[in-house]
C-alpha cells in the first residue's frame, strides 16, 4: 500500500530541490544560503549538487514543475518570494499534480495499479468519483455526530419525538444514497 504522498516525498520532493538548489547556484547563491534558502542542510545541498539524489525524470522534465522552479528560482534569489510563498506555490502545484490523470496521479497508480480501476471504475485522483462522495457524505455524518456529543446541553433540545441526523449525495435516489442516525 502506498499512498500519493509517498510519491511526493519520495519523488517530487528530491526532485524539485534538486532542480530549485541547482537554480539558485546557477544564481550565485553559495551552498550554505541554498540550504538557508530552502531549509535543508548544506549537506543536502551538496548532494543536489553532486548528483548524489534520485531525480525522477518525468517530473523533472514537466513543463509545469520547470517554469515554477525557475520563477521561485528568481525570487528566492532576489529575496522577492519569501521561503513560506514559495512553499504554498510548490503545494498548489502538487495538488495540481494530484488531480485525476495528472502526472503525480499517474505516478500513484504506475506504483499501485489496483487503483488505476477499482471495483466499479472507481479511479482513487478522481474527486467526482461515486465512492469519494459517498465517503464525503458518511464522513459528513460522522463530523455531525462528534459535534452533538461534545456540544454541552444539546440533548435538552431534541424534541420528546426524537431527531435523525442525515446526509445523501448530490443526485439521491434510493437508500444506498442516505447515510442517517437517529
Amino acid at each position: 500500500m502506498q499512498f500519493v504522498e509517498e510519491i511526493v516525498v519520495d519523488e517530487f520532493l528530491p526532485t524539485v530541490r534538486s532542480l530549485l538548489a541547482g537554480d539558485l547556484r546557477e544564481r550565485g547563491l553559495t551552498q550554505s544560503e541554498v540550504a538557508e534558502v530552502l531549509g535543508i542542510s548544506q549537506s543536502a545541498v551538496s548532494k543536489y549538487a553532486h548528483g548524489d539524489v534520485t531525480v525522477n525524470d518525468r517530473i523533472a522534465t514537466d513543463e509545469r514543475v520547470r517554469e515554477l522552479v525557475e520563477e521561485l528560482g528568481t525570487g528566492l534569489a532576489a529575496g522577492e518570494i519569501s521561503p513560506v510563498q514559495a512553499l504554498i506555490e510548490l503545494e498548489v502545484l502538487i495538488r495540481e499534480l494530484e488531480a485525476g490523470g495528472d502526472l503525480l496521479a499517474q505516478l500513484h497508480e504506475e506504483a499501485v495499479p489496483a487503483l488505476a480501476d477499482h471495483g466499479s471504475g472507481f479511479r482513487v485522483h478522481d474527486p467526482e468519483s461515486d465512492l469519494r462522495t459517498s465517503e464525503r457524505i458518511l464522513s459528513s455524518v460522522r463530523r455531525g455526530l462528534r459535534i452533538l456529543e461534545t456540544t454541552g446541553g444539546f440533548t435538552a433540545l431534541i424534541p420528546a419525538v426524537g431527531s435523525n441526523l442525515v446526509a445523501c449525495t448530490p443526485d439521491a435516489d434510493d437508500v444506498d444514497d442516505v447515510a442517517g442516525v437517529p
